[in-house]
Parts: C-alpha cells; sequence; structure tokens
C-alpha cells in the first residue's frame, strides 16, 4: 500500500449513513479525496495504522482510497 499512495492529503467529513469501504460497516465518516472523490471509512477502520497497526493519527490519499497511518508509517509513505 505504501507504493500506492498518492502523496496527497485528503480532508474527513462528517459521519454519514454510508458503508465503509473497507468492511461495509455503518456509520462511517466521509472523507474527500484530492481528486474530489468521496470515499467512506468507519472509525473502526481508520483508527488502526494499515501499515503497523499502531493507533493511526494521519491519513492520505492512495489509488484505492485512503490509507490511515500512525506517525512513523506516514512519515515512510509520503516522505514526509
Amino acid at each position: 500500500m505504501v507504493g500506492l499512495s498518492l502523496l496527497a492529503g485528503c480532508s474527513s467529513q462528517a459521519e454519514v449513513d454510508e458503508p465503509c469501504m473497507y468492511c461495509s460497516s455503518s456509520p462511517s465518516v466521509a472523507y474527500q479525496k484530492a481528486s474530489g472523490e468521496t470515499v467512506y471509512v468507519c472509525k473502526e477502520c481508520s483508527s488502526e495504522c494499515m501499515i503497523c497497526g499502531a493507533p493511526a493519527t494521519k491519513h492520505y490519499d492512495t489509488l484505492l482510497g485512503v490509507a490511515f497511518a500512525c506517525d512513523e508509517c506516514y512519515a515512510d509513505a509520503t516522505g514526509e
């Protein structure tokens, strides 16, 4: 997943009654990607780093959606 990052941030929006793109549960939070696409991710899927499993503190756009990461993995994935 690290290689798929677009290195662009995205903004989170309000909780909505849409299925999560990862586990299909709802409610979820709407994230607006830099491309303008809206993706939906539940709080459970957004709370854990998708790379190492630590608590997630940041998120970024990927080709598949939005990835959630801890500070260290975020820095590795985005170069920031």
